[in-house]
């Protein structure tokens, strides 16, 4: 049961990075979903960082993108638990959580700015902007995140502020 479940979660977050791609596409990004690091750098790195949910550029700019679709949170419980989950910190056993894991794909992508430059054959100074897209209003728009980490968060419909 647990395999069926974590299959059907990866299947709609794909889906979900894709169709986030596609919006930005449409608002004049060029864009790739599901872009691993070592793809974008042309370059082995110490471990896996995981891929970009969506990597978009365009004049400079450089989005990486965590895409993520999460249920309503109906109650107490449930909005504490995402809030958590994105605190951009480790944990006591020195684990990232889902916002940490993105803040440091992000920090690997500025290390290597050039490579990035590369990758979207750009002319221009390359600038990486991190950003949450969320499939609608979640708790952690209402958190410190923002100011904390520099990230900026987006609800799928206001994808067009990017």
């Amino acid at each position: 049961m647990r395999s069926w479940i974590g299959a059907t979660e990866n299947r709609r977050g794909h889906e979900f990075n894709k169709e986030v791609s596609e919006r930005l596409r449409e608002l004049g990004w060029q864009t790739k979903p599901n872009v691993k690091l070592t793809e974008i750098l042309n370059a082995k790195l110490d471990r896996n960082y995981g891929d970009v949910d969506v990597f978009a550029w365009r004049d400079g700019r450089v989005l990486a993108v965590e895409c993520k679709d999460l249920e309503l949170a109906m109650t107490t419980s449930e909005i504490a638990r995402q809030l958590y989950e994105f605190r951009g910190e480790f944990d006591v056993g020195g684990r990232p959580d889902r916002l940490k894991k993105h803040l440091l794909r992000v920090e690997v992508l500025k290390c290597r700015i050039a490579a990035v430059g590369r990758y979207v054959h750009s002319n221009l100074e390359v600038t990486i902007e991190p950003a949450l897209v969320f499939n609608e209003l979640v708790p952690m728009h209402f958190s410190e995140i923002t100011t904390r980490h520099g990230i900026r968060l987006v609800a799928y419909d206001d994808l067009g502020g990017l």
